[in-house]
């Protein structure tokens, strides 16, 4: 489901279209700590979508992104523990970009970049290197370096918060000893002397002739990872479920302290189904955690999470089919 924070994800999305049509038509207005916003969203006669903010057409999606920050945990994102590295590139993307309008505008020139340079590649794959292929290639290596630059350098600075913080959070969350610890895993070695624009131009170049073979771009912040350990341990291989659910949570939840850091408010935070298997002491720990300051929005199927929720802070909704309605709980 797309949400404003966040960067939408081309894939149709019926009952989410119909949620949020109820939620922002004729206007949803949403009351920030500066300003406040009101989103239009709806379908024209075309049945296609149509945005508005502050009454002004929009034309993408991508335009809701950092009017106000979201960070949502849902059981399938387990896979940014447990799942291949684009997982966890996409976390950090989806964070940062709601943090900074430079480092969209860099991932998405990028990306551009990185596309136009592996077609080069693909054409061209199994061709010797010459210096007219090498002269053709350099514009969009430059323009890969310097992006590229940009990016790592911004999540590195990231990843040294999640680094700060990580370790109380999960040991809070799990009411354990284990230590959780992570790293930014560069594709190639680095060095803290040179200018990392330098650093990937030259590393690219060495690749040229393995990229030629392959037909893509080996080099970039494009194949860099996020690596993450407890006790020492690989999670990824030898995490139980449960640490990484945990890990899951406490990752999130270090983003959301982040992202309040940079923008000087908290994000609004949703969790959906994320205390199943918790026990009453558990669940309870979890939400006083949580629920220390900003909105969270909590999706469940079961009615036992909500009852631990002060009722005088709250408000309740219940979804079905695309239909959103408010009642109240009782107590």
């Amino acid at each position: 489901m797309p949400l404003p924070g966040e960067i939408p994800k081309r894939r149709k999305d019926t009952d989410a279209d119909k949620i949020w049509e109820q939620l922002c038509s004729p206007g949803g207005e949403w009351l920030l700590s500066k300003k406040k916003v009101t989103i239009e969203y709806g379908f024209d006669v075309n049945n296609k979508r149509s945005l508005k903010i502050n009454s002004v057409p929009r034309r993408r999606l991508s335009d809701l992104v950092g009017i106000f920050s979201v960070v949502s945990i849902a059981p399938e994102e387990i896979t940014i523990i447990s799942g291949p590295p684009e997982e966890r590139r996409t976390f950090l993307d989806i964070i940062l970009s709601q943090t900074s309008t430079r480092y969209l505008a860099n991932l998405s020139r990028y990306q551009r970049v990185l596309s136009q340079r592996n077609r080069f590649l693909k054409e061209h794959r199994g061709e010797e290197i010459s210096r007219k292929l090498t002269e053709q290639l350099s514009g969009w290596s430059d323009q890969l370096a310097e992006f590229g630059g940009e990016i790592i350098s911004t999540r590195d600075k990231f990843t040294n918060f999640l680094r700060a913080k990580l370790p109380d959070f999960y040991q809070q969350i799990t009411e354990s000893d284990e230590k959780m610890e992570i790293s930014y895993q560069i594709s190639g070695r680095l060095n803290t002397r040179e200018p990392l624009r330098e650093q990937i131009l030259e590393r690219l170049s060495k690749s040229l002739k393995k990229e030629l073979i392959l037909g893509s771009t080996t080099v970039g912040p494009h194949r860099d990872d996020l690596e993450m350990k407890i006790e020492a341990h690989d999670i990824r291989q030898f995490g139980s479920q449960g640490q990484m659910r945990s890990a899951l949570l406490a990752l999130k939840l270090v983003a959301g302290e982040y992202i309040a850091q940079i923008k000087g408010e908290a994000p609004i935070l949703i969790l959906d189904e994320v205390f199943l298997e918790l026990d009453e002491k558990r669940m309870r720990a979890l939400l006083n955690f949580i629920l220390r300051g900003g909105q969270v929005f909590i999706a469940t199927s079961r009615g036992q999470e909500v009852q631990f929720v002060p009722k005088a802070d709250s408000r309740s909704f219940y979804i079905d089919r695309g239909t959103c309605r408010v009642f109240d709980l009782p107590g």
